[in-house]
């Protein structure tokens, strides 16, 4: 099994990050993505599903299952295509004079 970690560090307040990245509709016909719709269950709760067209390198359709959400804190979520399921964790960490980058 194969993993791999990066991080990213913004000067802007933890819940305005999290905000915009739990906004589907901003990621909608942006960049690489196409439609993105929640297809199955309320947006952002354990054991929804959501479906986000990729346009780029590849059109493809990528189904997520979120298996967990802690407000300002975390997303974890399963993402299913080419027949691979791959699981994404996703931490929100404040800068702070302790855990400075």
């Amino acid at each position: 099994m194969q993993s791999f970690a990066f991080q990213v560090v913004l000067n802007c307040p933890i819940e305005t990050v999290f905000a915009i990245y739990t906004d589907s509709e901003r990621w909608r016909y942006r960049n690489l993505f196409g439609e993105i719709r929640w297809a199955k269950g309320n947006p952002w709760e354990e054991g929804s599903r959501q479906r986000i067209e990729t346009t780029v390198p590849l059109r493809k359709t990528v189904d997520q299952v979120v298996q967990g959400v802690v407000p300002n804190e975390k997303v974890t979520y399963l993402s299913h295509v080419h027949g691979l399921t791959c699981e994404t964790r996703i931490t929100f960490v404040p800068i702070t004079e302790q855990n400075s980058v």
